[in-house]
């Protein structure tokens, strides 16, 4: 924090700038969105999934429109809570912060329990697949142990939380870029029979493609 010497006031600094910012939204994204959450939605919709990516893309674009006018009329900490408070009252506001806290601890979970996952499925691959080990446990132990670094590194301070920010989304585009390449060499060293798993379209119709999206 840092005095405001027109004014006075304790306010945030401004640790982060445009580039960790930027990376602190995509390492975000895509670590729930990309790695946990394409797999179900995929299931849902079939292989139309992309229509589900650009109709959920346009609904997310005039969220962003929300939170940018909100934003600039409103530079206050707090985001949602304080213009759910400003606009309806401190009743609503305390509800709206509350099912805020609730949400994001809900996707940190998720999210938790994907990275336990995720890393009991490499350790198989280092170690071997017959060591009798078992998801339900290790998994839930790289989860809690990623809870508690990641927990510990936002403890630090906004400006060691954005480092780690970057270095994290920096390496996830990477994976992807990986996924992005194999998956195109596949598809394209053999496009008749990778095409033919492109039918039905769409299994689950309209309503597939709504369910995914909103996942």
């Amino acid at each position: 924090m840092q005095e405001d010497n027109k004014t006075g006031k304790i306010k945030l600094a401004r640790t982060l700038g445009l580039g960790s910012v930027v990376l602190l939204g995509v390492g975000a994204l895509l670590g729930g969105g990309i790695f946990t959450l394409l797999g179900p939605a995929a299931g849902m919709v079939g292989p139309g999934l992309f229509l589900s990516m650009l109709l959920g893309a346009g609904i997310a674009f005039l969220n962003l429109q929300m939170y940018i006018a909100l934003g600039t009329t409103f530079p206050d900490v707090g985001g949602g809570y304080v213009w759910i408070k400003k606009g309806l009252g401190n009743f609503q506001g305390f509800l709206a912060g509350w099912v805020s806290w609730f949400a994001h601890s809900s996707a940190a979970g998720l999210y938790a329990i994907s990275f336990g996952f995720y890393a009991f499925e490499f350790l198989k691959i280092i170690l071997g697949n017959d060591l009798g080990l078992h998801l339900n446990f290790i998994g839930k132990i790289f989860g809690v142990l990623a809870v508690i670094v990641l927990g510990y590194i936002n403890w630090k301070g906004a400006k060691t939380t954005g480092k780690t920010s970057n270095v994290i989304a920096v390496f996830l585009v990477g994976i992807l870029l990986i996924f992005i390449i194999f998956g195109a060499i596949k598809i394209f060293s053999e496009p008749s029979k990778s095409f033919s798993q492109f039918s039905p379209f769409l299994p689950s119709g309209i309503l597939g493609i709504l369910m995914a999206a909103r996942s």
